[in-house]
């Protein structure tokens, strides 16, 4: 209990007095800090086909079946929130975010500590006219496996940004499903593997209706014997038209025991879209290091500036000064690993 207490002062630190957050231990609330308008709750099942029938995974059936119960939060007023999570015992963990009508909201997703082989379930419901901006950190000290999916309705704008910094195996796929029309969906995702270990990301949108908008960009960094695999499927449905689906990897390989793969996939069934994607993986370029060492840096600075460069789209918008600061102590750690 004294172990707990201390990771929750730790974690405080990070919040601000006047902050909404929540605060889940073991995938149940402890502490939080809410307005009668955000309900925090415990179902023991949902079923997000009401949203969209499909056939669910297997990784998705053993989560639903091995799970005891599901923490789900609904926003029905205009916030920033913070849901932070400490994860020491179960094996299993499932949640539910639904932003109601017309809602604004700012969420900080962050996984502070996971010490066990854990495997995890987060879906997420935009309805009509919401706006989403979703940042999803990952620092698991154990293997992962984890799914986010996203439904999104009429006219909803959302923006997903993860960070992963995890330091063993992980296999992580986040699902889009834009169903209606008229959505704008914005996608950046950054990726750090010093593990020494094989990681898995798979990036799948799906345009279900016409008249919406997708853009993936990924960037991830490779050191230290560790492999980082890249599958994004986007897809457009029959009927789907005016869709405007986009995909861009990059990748910075730091030493040659390292690789990046990115396998872009797109599954187009209607005429009148527009697709494209691409990929850039390589080592940092000798140009842009000579460049930077002439202004006086060393070599070692000029790499380390530009792998800091590389992960900045994740801060955008990003106004929490203790995140911000907690995130780059760790990246900064990372990368010297």
């Amino acid at each position: 209990m004294k172990q707990l207490q201390r990771k929750i002062n730790d974690i405080m630190k990070l919040i601000e007095d006047s902050e909404y957050y929540i605060l889940f231990n073991d995938g149940k609330a402890v502490r939080s800090h809410l307005p009668e308008t955000i309900r925090v709750g415990i179902d023991s099942y949902y079923n997000t086909n009401d949203f969209y029938k499909r056939n669910k995974t297997a990784f998705e059936e053993e989560v639903d079946l091995k799970v005891p119960f599901s923490s789900i939060i609904e926003i029905n007023t205009d916030c920033e929130l913070k849901i932070i999570h400490l994860n020491d015992d179960i094996e299993y963990a499932d949640y539910l975010i639904m932003v109601k009508k017309t809602i604004e909201a700012k969420i900080i997703n962050l996984y502070y500590q996971v010490s066990n082989n854990f495997k995890t379930k987060v879906e997420i419901v935009c309805e009509e006219d919401a706006k989403l901006t979703f940042k999803n950190i990952g620092n698991c000290n154990q293997q992962t496996t984890s799914m986010i999916n996203l439904f999104a309705m009429e006219n909803s704008q959302i923006h997903i940004d993860d960070l992963a910094m995890n330091n063993q195996q992980l296999h992580k796929t986040i699902n889009v499903f834009l169903l209606e029309e008229g959505i704008q969906f914005d996608m950046a995702n950054v990726i750090i593997n010093c593990s020494g270990t094989k990681q898995i990301y798979d990036y799948n949108v799906t345009h279900v209706m016409g008249n919406s908008t997708s853009n993936m960009l990924n960037f991830g960094i490779a050191k230290n014997n560790s492999e980082l695999i890249f599958n994004c499927n986007g897809t457009i449905q029959k009927d789907a038209k005016a869709s405007n689906l986009a995909q861009l990897s990059r990748g910075i390989i730091l030493d040659p025991t390292s690789s990046i793969q990115a396998n872009p996939i797109l599954e187009i069934d209607e005429f009148d879209v527009m697709a494209s994607h691409g990929a850039s993986i390589g080592a940092i370029d000798e140009n842009d290091l000579y460049y930077l060492m002439s202004r006086g840096l060393t070599r070692k600075e000029s790499e380390d500036l530009m792998v800091k460069a590389f992960v900045q789209p994740f801060f955008r918008d990003l106004t929490s000064d203790a995140i911000v600061s907690y995130l780059m102590e760790k990246i900064e750690t990372k990368l010297q690993e």
